[in-house]
């Protein structure tokens, strides 16, 4: 498993993760952790890492020192188990598919290995996003209404460089994907960015910025 210029172990401090790993002339784009524009805030909420062997995901809760680490029954629908790791009221996910034909065996098999799969951004206004992304031409492929979230999965693509889930939870500190029990398990820290490796790192940013409506740091 790797995690790029990660704390110590005991995850006191930040947490950074690099996110798709791609061949050497592919150009880093930097995520900040939260971006506002227009009263429209987005924070990023989870990354998510994909693996081959469930090993991976015990040895991610060794780093953490949680072993009651949150599992969600529910990707199976995906092809994959996961475990879920709060830092601070942000989330580390690793998933690992159980299914030749899970999108992350396909994504397993094109890096050639381990890494960056997804990432889950927090919205206040999800409606707009949609919005956006649909006059984009930006295919959602799983929209989910629950009491307590929303949340859009828009094919990667069309975004570019992963899987973007844009997620509106009610309330806002609330968090459906952490499981039931997040407040009490987490660790100390927060995420405070990811690296986008891609060819066209200009126009990814600017296509990643429209979708969210943020501010794009040039």
């Amino acid at each position: 498993m790797r995690l790029n210029n990660a704390q110590q172990p005991d995850c006191s401090g930040a947490l950074h993760s690099k996110l798709a790993v791609k061949p050497n002339h592919w150009q880093p784009l930097q995520i900040d952790g939260i971006n506002r524009e227009a009263g429209v805030s987005v924070r990023l909420r989870q990354l998510v890492l994909a693996a081959p062997k469930r090993e991976d995901i015990d040895a991610m809760a060794r780093v953490f020192g949680l072993p009651d680490f949150y599992r969600d029954e529910g990707l199976i629908e995906f092809g994959l188990v996961n475990g879920v790791f709060p830092i601070g009221d942000q989330f580390l996910e690793v998933v690992v598919p159980v299914r030749n034909d899970a999108p992350g065996q396909r994504f397993l098999d094109r890096t050639g290995g381990d890494g960056g799969y997804m990432v889950l951004f927090q919205t206040d206004d999800l409606a707009s996003v949609r919005h956006r992304a649909d006059v984009m031409e930006i295919r959602r492929v799983w929209d989910s209404t629950q009491n307590d979230i929303d949340a859009s999965h828009f094919h990667p693509t069309d975004m570019g460089a992963a899987i973007v889930s844009i997620d509106q939870p009610s309330p806002p500190e609330s968090w459906r994907w952490g499981g039931p029990d997040w407040r009490s398990n987490a660790v100390p820290g927060k995420l405070v960015g990811m690296t986008v490796d891609s060819p066209n790192p200009d126009i990814i940013a600017r296509r990643w910025a429209d979708v969210l409506n943020a501010n794009l740091d040039q």
